[in-house]
């Protein structure tokens, strides 16, 4: 059995749902789980996209919270990165 860490991509808007956000964070703490998210993230030459996707690509696990707004759009896009 493996000692790493286990990994998981939190994804959701950030504008309405930071308390959420806040709880999944700690709960995941608690579990002994590292996050991944935008807010853990240092300024990248890469795009959102790009960001987006490593981190998935990263991550055991992904875990998406969704609301009631569509998160940002890639250009030339109608839907959101999520």
């Amino acid at each position: 059995m493996s000692d790493r860490v286990k990994t998981v991509m939190i994804s959701s808007t950030a504008i309405d749902l930071p308390e959420h956000r806040r709880q999944v964070i700690e709960i995941c703490a608690e579990l002994g789980l590292q996050v991944i998210g935008m807010e853990r993230w240092p300024p990248q030459n890469s795009t959102p996209l790009e960001s987006s996707i490593e981190m998935v690509d990263r991550a055991d696990a992904f875990l998406l919270i969704l609301g009631n707004r569509y998160g940002s759009c890639p250009p030339g896009s109608t839907h959101s990165y999520v």
